[in-house]
């Protein structure tokens, strides 16, 4: 799908997000990801370089304290904590859990619309059996939030993922594709391309 709309010469941006087997459920394991990669972080980065990475990439959409807040929320999401010293909506939130859970989801949230302002956003996420519920709840806020906006999310799961997540964005427009078993000849093919003819 992704080939095709760039033959296309479609313009959207790509956000990639993939959960760990390791780290199952572990909180943000699978939106964090996706951010951490639109700042492009690296592995050497230091934090300091990381947070700048950050607030260069929301600055590419937002400006002024609404760059430097959605920045620091997205930085407790990605793991690359701001100092809250100089932000007082920062220090509020990490002494009350449901605050910091709400600003967490309004920075998220902002953060799309002004990507989807500017063109289509695909958000792909990978083996979300091994997702979290926080992810997914955000994603779901996301869809219902921007569904009039050129938002898709691309999800792909085992089929586990309905006893994980019974229900998964059920009241969203999904489009399940249910991929049957490979074929023998199929098989023979696939070991071929990879082993080689003999």
């Amino acid at each position: 799908l992704l080939a095709r709309l760039r033959e296309r010469g479609a313009r959207f941006e790509l956000l990639t997000g993939r959960a760990d087997a390791i780290a199952s459920g572990s909180p943000f394991g699978l939106i964090g990801p996706a951010i951490r990669a639109a700042a492009g972080f690296a592995s050497g980065d230091s934090d300091a370089r990381r947070r700048d990475k950050l607030l260069a990439r929301v600055s590419r959409r937002l400006t002024g304290d609404g760059a430097r807040r959605t920045a620091e929320f997205l930085g407790e999401l990605t793991g690359v904590p701001f100092p809250d010293d100089a932000s007082p909506a920062l220090a509020a939130a990490r002494a009350e859990s449901r605050l910091m859970s709400d600003q967490l989801r309004t920075a998220f949230l902002d953060w799309l619309g002004a990507e989807c302002d500017q063109g289509p956003v695909v958000l792909m996420l990978d083996d979300i059996q091994w997702g979290d519920r926080p992810s997914l709840q955000f994603v779901e806020t996301a869809l219902r939030t921007l569904r009039d906006r050129p938002f898709m999310v691309l999800a792909f799961a085992r089929p586990d993922v309905d006893d994980v997540f019974p229900g998964l964005w059920r009241e969203r427009d999904v489009q399940r594709v249910t991929l049957r078993g490979l074929t023998r000849r199929a098989c023979q093919q696939l070991v071929q391309q990879v082993l080689g003819g003999g």
